[in-house]
């Protein structure tokens, strides 16, 4: 078996290092190493050249992006530059345990196993460690459940961080090669891997925690899941509120009932097609005035208070999306 760590790097200076120190400490080292910079302006090369006496019997791969692409296309584009049979997704903030790796890729002696995950401990930008693990975190999807998370709550929101995941490589590769161009608009590349996963029924948990998750303002995800009451996570929600497309949630699952890769989520079908109709249904409401529409958004509720944000929801819909029609 043969392990490939693939790290997207943005402005690496910080952290990059450490990172790179506790994959290199690892009971079992990698085979492959590919980093993918996409910062061009402030490329990262120097802080893996630091590291070449140590990876000089590691296959190491470093690729430098023309343009700033973002994390999602980043990390396809590791997944599909990859050799190995197992594939790790790996944060340049983070700081793995030594065991991580063996404990992980042990799971892949099942045949029926694509995808598994663990915990990780939130630490500060000092890697000190907070009260909270990613699954404690979590409120709304039960990370310790894997293959058993109810569809229509999975397809929701997946939930499953990239940084938390190994994965088969010949599965990551064939998903990523079928994937539409625009799929990043819609879709991290860890809830896109996540969701064929889940379908074809292939995911597993690891419950312990195998790395400190550091948080230091600048992560390209946040700690915490949506809350009213935390001001920073709201601020970001509105902002999205505003400058979103009204349509944005109803193409996300569109997408995936298009092109040949659709035959491959089976296994979400049901929940593919609920969401769909609730979407519809709630662009219906918001073609109307926003004086006829609160009656009519209450009566989502159930939805919304389910699947998305609550009375924020409601109220994102009556107070700030702009009316919708179909020429948008």
């Amino acid at each position: 078996m043969t392990i490939s760590i693939l790290i997207a790097v943005y402005k690496g200076e910080n952290y990059l290092a450490e990172q790179i120190q506790s994959i290199l400490a690892n009971d079992l080292l990698p085979n492959e190493i590919i980093f993918v910079d996409d910062c061009p302006e402030a490329p990262s090369k120097h802080i893996v050249d630091g590291f070449s006496d140590l990876l000089s019997e590691i296959d190491v791969t470093y690729i430098l992006q023309e343009t700033n692409v973002g994390p999602t296309l980043s990390f396809k584009r590791a997944v599909l530059e990859s050799k190995c049979d197992v594939l790790f997704f790996c944060d340049q903030d983070d700081f793995w345990n030594k065991d991580k790796i063996v404990a992980l890729s042990s799971y892949f002696d099942e045949q029926d196993c694509l995808m598994v995950y663990s915990d990780g401990e939130i630490t500060n930008s000092e890697l000190a460690p907070t009260s909270d693990t990613i699954f404690s975190t979590r409120k709304r999807a039960d990370l310790r459940l894997g293959q058993q998370r109810n569809p229509r709550e999975f397809l929701s929101n997946p939930d499953i961080k990239g940084c938390m995941m190994a994965f088969r490589g010949n599965f990551a590769r064939a998903v990523f090669n079928l994937a539409p161009e625009n799929f990043h608009h819609y879709w991290g590349h860890d809830h896109w891997l996540a969701l064929f996963a889940y379908a074809k029924q292939g995911i597993r948990v690891h419950n312990e925690s195998l790395f400190l998750h550091r948080f230091h303002g600048g992560n390209a995800s946040s700690a915490v899941r949506f809350s009213i009451f935390n001001l920073d996570i709201f601020k970001r929600y509105w902002k999205r509120a505003v400058s979103e497309n009204p349509d944005h949630v109803y193409q996300r699952y569109a997408l995936l009932k298009q092109n040949e890769f659709s035959r491959d989520l089976n296994g979400l079908n049901e929940a593919i097609d609920y969401f769909l109709e609730m979407e519809t249904r709630r662009l219906g409401i918001l073609k109307r005035s926003r004086i006829f529409r609160i009656l009519a958004l209450i009566g989502l509720f159930p939805y919304f208070s389910s699947y998305r944000n609550g009375v924020a929801s409601v109220f994102r819909d009556w107070f700030i999306t702009p009316g919708f029609s179909e020429n948008q």
